[in-house]
């Protein structure tokens, strides 16, 4: 893919305004604690969670709270990370509503990266409700609506975004995929098109436009897009999954002729093997046939 240029909101990579107002609302005591829990969990989960019961036994039950959810995704626990950033979002301290909408981010981040789109999907809802359509935030609820199988709502939550930052190639990809999971070809090839007049040479769009093709039934189009894709970057992660999708195009359209010069109808495709793709949300299969 092209150069990304957002910075996610995710609740193992703190944004500082969230972590300012916890601490600010646990007075100026504990501070220190606090911000010494965060950097903790980074690299000594465990021992970050022990800070916390003691940062919570000092008074400061909101940051104590915040750096176990903290170390809870560091630790390999998104979902009870999620759980209880949820509980936090929904907290009467002060300093917790006055960042809910971050916090309704952070724990759709965590459902997300635990697999629970419902409950993912539900936390960014809440979150846009009080936050408002912050680009950052529709783009981590298209990835949830798509993981969830609602194409057409992450395409139309990737399409607000493009609206006001319409030089995305990362976006237009994710469009682009989107578009193909409901059907709509036209859309995904025009976003296609639009990402390349951008960014001419990525290899992430020749794999997709050959997937759309081949979609579309035109199986020397696909071909012609995959084998560019591995032309432009040969050792990555998109000509991989271009090679194998060439592998399985000949041998979808391989016939067999009989002595009497009669041919089988060409084979179906082969059920899909494992998938070499690059870093993408679960739904942007790279494969046809899907």
């Amino acid at each position: 893919m092209g150069p990304a240029r957002r910075t996610r909101r995710t609740a193992w990579v703190l944004a500082a305004p969230i972590a300012a107002g916890i601490a600010a609302g646990a007075g100026a005591a504990e501070k220190p604690g606090y911000a010494a829990c965060l950097a903790l969990s980074a690299h000594d989960p465990g021992a970050a969670m022990a800070m916390a019961r003691d940062l919570a036994a000092s008074g400061n039950g909101t940051g104590a709270r915040h750096c176990t959810a903290v170390a809870l995704m560091a630790s390999g626990k998104p979902g009870d990370a999620g759980r209880v950033l949820e509980a936090l979002a929904q907290s009467d301290d002060p300093a917790a509503r006055a960042r809910a909408g971050d916090l309704w981010a952070q724990a759709g981040a965590a459902y997300s990266r635990a697999a629970r789109y419902a409950e993912a999907l539900m936390a960014y809802d809440r979150a846009v409700a009080i936050n408002g359509m912050e680009n950052d935030l529709l783009i981590d609820r298209a990835i949830a609506r798509g993981s969830a199988g609602q194409y057409a709502a992450a395409a139309d939550d990737l399409g607000r975004v493009l609206q006001t930052d319409p030089d995305r190639p990362d976006l237009l990809l994710l469009r682009a995929e989107a578009h193909r999971h409901t059907g709509a070809y036209d859309a995904a090839l025009r976003d296609i098109e639009a990402l390349l007049v951008i960014d001419p040479a990525n290899p992430d769009a020749h794999l997709e436009r050959g997937v759309v093709y081949q979609a579309m039934g035109a199986p020397e189009a696909a071909r012609h897009a995959w084998q560019r894709a591995i032309d432009l970057a040969p050792a990555s992660g998109a000509a991989a999954a271009a090679l194998e999708n060439l592998r399985r195009s000949d041998a979808a359209t391989v016939t067999v002729t009989h002595g009497d010069g009669a041919a089988d109808a060409p084979a179906p495709l082969p059920p899909p093997g494992p998938r070499t793709r690059t870093a993408r949300p679960p739904w942007t299969i790279r494969t046809p046939g899907n």
